[in-house]
């Protein structure tokens, strides 16, 4: 397990944490205060690139889907509505494995 040296910016304290605390917030073992890690979590990471694919994949093939099908074109709209289905779910299933 990968480790990231702390220091206590109240008494100097220093201790080594996970580095999977990386930018959350721990008590010092010798104070007690509530010191700030810097740097950005690695679930925020996962989080924002997950919402960024739903963003750049899904969302465009659901709108694809809703011109499709207000345009009459309902083979289309089905193809592209299944395919928006598909990869809402394949981000769904991501989320819950991981």
């Amino acid at each position: 397990m990968a480790l990231i040296q702390v220091s206590c910016s109240h008494c100097s304290h220093s201790w080594d944490v996970s580095k999977t605390k990386k930018g959350g917030q721990v008590n010092c073992p010798a104070c007690g205060m509530l010191v700030s890690l810097k740097g950005a979590s690695d679930s925020k990471l996962f989080y924002g690139l997950l919402i960024g694919l739903f963003v750049i994949l899904a969302l465009p093939l659901g709108v694809l889907a809703l011109i499709a099908f207000w345009n009459g074109n309902t083979e289309s709209a089905i193809c592209l509505g299944s395919l928006f289905i598909f990869v809402c779910v394949a981000l769904v299933i991501t989320v819950t494995v991981s």
